[in-house]
């Protein structure tokens, strides 16, 4: 969501994408580095390391973005990591990202993931289908020692 470098998205590059309240988006891995700055509205961003490699998998870190009580701050997202978002009132949500947009280097993990455990604000959020049908860790990665403990 937000701005892209794609080519068509040119006219329209640096305009914020609305969500509205109470909406959300499930966790995307993608294949590039992404700066997420919120400049209107209040948002829950939560950002999981997903790197079956990485000695934080299956970690994740809370922001509130936004307007108060939320933070103004920008968060940069490594390629490879999952972010997601839960919008409490309506939001622009912006992200700068480091490549070109290509679809087919993208990927997700379930929004309500049991082994990230997110206490997210609303156990129903609305979602498209596609975050909705998203995969869990488990799923992923079935043979990683994480997986075998719940």
């Amino acid at each position: 969501m937000g701005t892209s470098p794609r080519p068509r998205a040119a006219a329209s590059a640096r305009q914020p994408f609305p969500f509205t309240n109470e909406g959300a988006e499930g966790f995307h891995i993608e294949p590039w580095d992404k700066l997420i700055y919120v400049p209107r509205g209040l948002a829950t961003c939560v950002v999981a390391d997903v790197r079956p490699m990485s000695a934080t998998f299956g970690h994740t870190v809370r922001f509130l973005l936004g307007d108060s009580p939320g933070r103004l701050d920008r968060v940069f997202i490594h390629r490879g990591l999952a972010n997601a978002f839960y919008c409490h009132t309506e939001t622009d949500y912006l992200n700068d990202v480091s490549e070109e947009y290509d679809p087919s280097g993208r990927g997700g993990v379930a929004w309500n993931d049991p082994h990230l455990n997110v206490p997210w604000p609303d156990a129903d959020p609305v979602l498209s289908e596609a975050d909705r049908c998203q995969p869990t860790l488990k799923a992923l990665f079935p043979q990683h020692p994480l997986m075998a403990r719940g």
